[in-house]
């Protein structure tokens, strides 16, 4: 049985974070790649409430990164949670759904 690629990605109010791990047949694993960036996503929500043209392009500039990052890796799935910034900006809904198909799984 060949071993399978996950990756798990945190899109945070100030952070992006990726894990890859290798999943061995017996379910443990080994973390081969652990990616952090800065996007700022949060930036001026709490006067605004609206995630900034400028921190929607830096996050989706770091999860085109990520997703070829995960190309490479021969990931077979992506798990993807966002924090508060997406879910609570008024225009939450359409970043998830852009960021969404940036990285090709759901936010």
């Amino acid at each position: 049985m060949k071993n399978k690629f996950y990756a798990a990605i945190d899109i945070g109010t100030n952070t992006i974070l990726m894990v890859i791990a290798e999943v061995f047949p017996d379910n443990n694993f080994k973390v081969i790649r652990d990616e952090h960036s800065i996007a700022r996503l949060g930036e001026k929500v709490d006067k605004t409430g609206f995630i900034q043209p400028e921190a929607i392009k830096r996050a989706k500039v770091i999860l085109e990164k990520y997703k070829k990052i995960c190309e490479e890796c021969e990931v077979q799935v992506i798990d993807c949670a966002g924090t508060s910034t997406l879910r609570d900006a008024k225009n939450a809904k359409e970043v998830r759904e852009l960021l969404s198909s940036v990285i090709g799984a759901d936010i």
